[in-house]
């Protein structure tokens, strides 16, 4: 083979290498684009203000319900349901890692929220319960209010279905809350000392229910009544039946849990 031949045909394998390597270079492009690499969907920005808004909305309902336990330890109503907030808190909590959405609360102290807003509905909130045990249970049915609102708002703003599935089990649960909160202003709280409300007591009655009833229990009285009772408890443990309340054992987002 002459010399200028070897040449002509060095050349045509370079070029048909170049034209194959792009064929295929191509093809996987494609296929990749088909099945491999999928593009992150942006995160919906009102989805986002959302669950930022309401995540922090529940920590503070938790955080405002603690002091106010630790400020009236007989005053139980805040106690139970400072317990459900955590758990509300935390079902929000999976949306927001499972919707991408960053969470506003990491690295925030208890009172302390990124939302200005919430922030000034706590200091009020806060200072208004400080002076009296009727005051804090104002401010609590405040607050309830105030939530079922903002779930009402989210629920008829968002799309996607796990959301508007949790949100409507918080409403519900909140609407137990305003509930418990408005007895308990009407001398009605679910309290274990003198002037704590329901006389009749709270008690461990059939089938472990704490009651807050009239009294007809058949468990050994718990309370500050003469009996246990078996009636509207409000309860913080498995199969304990709740009231005015949600507890653990029927709490509308206690199943969400996972």
């Amino acid at each position: 083979m002459s010399t200028r031949s070897a040449r002509i045909l060095v050349a045509g394998l370079a070029g048909a290498v170049i034209i194959a390597g792009s064929a295929v270079a191509a093809t996987a492009a494609g296929e990749a684009g088909q099945s491999g690499v999928v593009a992150v969907a942006a995160v919906d920005e009102s989805l986002a203000q959302h669950l930022a808004f309401n995540r922090e909305e529940e920590r503070m309902a938790r955080d405002l319900y603690q002091l106010f336990a630790q400020t009236y330890p007989d005053a139980r109503t805040f106690e139970m349901i400072a317990r459900s907030e955590q758990r509300h808190y935390d079902a929000i909590g999976r949306l927001i890692t499972a919707h991408g959405v960053a969470d506003p609360s990491v690295g925030k102290d208890a009172g302390s929220y990124a939302d200005p807003a919430l922030q000034a509905l706590y200091d009020g909130w806060k200072a208004q319960g400080l002076t009296s045990l009727d005051a804090a249970y104002r401010a609590a049915v405040e607050l309830e209010r105030r939530d079922i609102a903002d779930l009402d708002a989210a629920i008829a703003a968002v799309t996607q279905q796990d959301v508007t599935t949790v949100l409507s089990r918080l409403r519900a649960a909140s609407t137990r809350h305003e509930a418990a909160f408005t007895a308990a202003a009407a001398g009605q709280d679910a309290g274990t000392g003198p002037g704590a409300g329901m006389r009749a007591g709270m008690g461990r009655g059939n089938g472990e229910r704490m009651g807050t009833g009239p009294g007809q229990g058949t468990g050994p009285g718990l309370g500050s009544g003469p009996r246990s009772g078996e009636g509207q408890g409000m309860g913080d443990g498995p199969g304990r039946r709740a009231g005015a309340g949600d507890a653990a054992g029927d709490c509308p987002v206690a199943d969400l849990a996972g």
